[in-house]
Formats: C-alpha cells, sequence, structure tokens
C-alpha cells in the first residue's frame, strides 16, 4: 500500500486525510494540523507556533486505527506572549488510535516560553505513552482499565514528590519515531522568561491506583483551579487505554 510522505510543509491550517495509507512526513502549523488515516500508522514530526494572544488556540488532531501513531510534537509561544491568565490553553491536541501503540512526545522549541498545553492521547487495546519536557506545568491524568498505569521520570530529574511514593526510572524512550532535529535541548541564551529556569519542580498526586494516577506537575505553589477547565492558565495532559498500559513520561 502506498504511502503519503510529506517532505516539509509549513502553513496555517494543514488537513491530510487518507485511507489505508501511512501518513509520514514534517509538518509545521501556526493555527491548526490534522492527520487522519485508516488502519495504517501515522509517523509525523510536528512544530506547532502560537502567537500568544489568546483569540484561539492552536489545534492538532491526529487520528488513525488498528495501527501505530508515533509523533514528536514541538511548540513555540513567543516571549511576548500575554500572560496566561484564566484564558484558553495555547495548544489543543488531541491524538486517538486503537488496538496499536501510541506515542507522543510533546517539547518546546528552545526558544519558546513555557506554553499552556491541553493533549488528550488515546489507544484503547493498546499502549499508550505521552513523554513532556520539564517545561510543561499542569495536571495530569493517566488512566486504562485492567492494566497499569504509571507516571514515569529518570533519576536525574529534579523532583519533588509530595506523595512519598517515588515512580519508576525509565531508560528507554521512543525509538520509533522519526529523527526531528527540533532541538529540544534547554540551552537558552535570552533574557526572556523561558524554560530553562531551574527552579524546583513539585510531582503532586491527587490519586494513586493501579489502573489510575491523576495530580499536577510544576513549580509551587500549585494553582488553585479556576477558568476554563479549572486549569488556571496552566495545561493539562491526559493518557488513556484499555486493557494495555497508560504511561506519562517526565522528562529531566
Amino acid at each position: 500500500m502506498s504511502s503519503v510522505v510529506v517532505e516539509s510543509i509549513s502553513a496555517a491550517t494543514i488537513a491530510v486525510k487518507s485511507s489505508l495509507a501511512e501518513i509520514r512526513g514534517n509538518f509545521s502549523a501556526s493555527q491548526s494540523l490534522s492527520l487522519e488515516t485508516v488502519a495504517e500508522p501515522i509517523n509525523a514530526n510536528i512544530y506547532l507556533s502560537n502567537n500568544g494572544d489568546y483569540t484561539q488556540p492552536t489545534y492538532l488532531r491526529l487520528n488513525t486505527g488498528n495501527s501505530e501513531l508515533n509523533a514528536n510534537i514541538s511548540v513555540y509561544l513567543p516571549s511576548n506572549a500575554k500572560k496566561h491568565h484564566n484564558r484558553s490553553q495555547n495548544f489543543v491536541a488531541h491524538a486517538e488510535t486503537f488496538n496499536a501503540p501510541l506515542s507522543i512526545r510533546l517539547v518546546h522549541d528552545p526558544e519558546s516560553i513555557p506554553a499552556a498545553i491541553l493533549l488528550h492521547a488515546e489507544s484503547n487495546l493498546g499502549n499508550a505513552v505521552v513523554s513532556v519536557d520539564r517545561h510543561f506545568s499542569g495536571t495530569f491524568d493517566v488512566a486504562t482499565m485492567f492494566a497499569a498505569a504509571e507516571v514515569l521520570y529518570s533519576n536525574n530529574t529534579s523532583l519533588d514528590n509530595d506523595s512519598g511514593n517515588s515512580s519508576s526510572q525509565l531508560d528507554m524512550m521512543m525509538n520509533n519515531i522519526l529523527d526531528s532535529g527540533d532541538g529540544d535541548d534547554d540551552s537558552d541564551d535570552s533574557g526572556t522568561p523561558s524554560p530553562s529556569s531551574n527552579s524546583s519542580r513539585c510531582l503532586e498526586y491527587d490519586l494513586i491506583s493501579d489502573s489510575r494516577m491523576s495530580g499536577w506537575i510544576g513549580t509551587p505553589p500549585r494553582p488553585t483551579p479556576s477558568g476554563r477547565h479549572g486549569l488556571n492558565g496552566q495545561g493539562h495532559i491526559g493518557v488513556v487505554s484499555s486493557l494495555n498500559s497508560a504511561q506519562l513520561v517526565l522528562e529531566p
């Protein structure tokens, strides 16, 4: 079966739809990006930007079924973006497949300030893994049925765990995602508020069980829930599966 291969495309709005064909390539969008196919994989490097005026978030939709979904996502929010307050998120993303693994890696561009990101990733009957960099701040909910839900971070990540429960060390990352060169190093030479801050980050659990883990990750104090989705200008990551594991990976 043929594939839809995009070497590189950049536009405000991008939509790629296919049937029984893999979608693979490098995509850059500032308003919306939609990749949809059936019964074939999605393998994508994605760059999303937002002007930060909160008139509208940048949207991402990834959808397939009965085949794997792998995405390496980099986001950019400029230093002159308006303060979050209680308005909508900068980026809203939904990724879904079934009966196959899902792997999402979400990082900030080195020149980006921390963005408010709303991400839902779901793979029914398949393993679902979402990895976020240390610049993500907000709530999380990792849930599955009849399998394990986990929040994982490597042992060189500086995190205070308020629950007193240690998470497993993760020494692997997603080898099946395209090489991106998206620049997820943490260097930053500018004087703007940037994601290179070394402030102590805190991991708080609201719920811990075999099949569900929820809580908050960020620099204290934790914001009081308010505004749209009750996020108070921060982000939210949802990782969902059933009959297979669901994992959130917190990168150093």
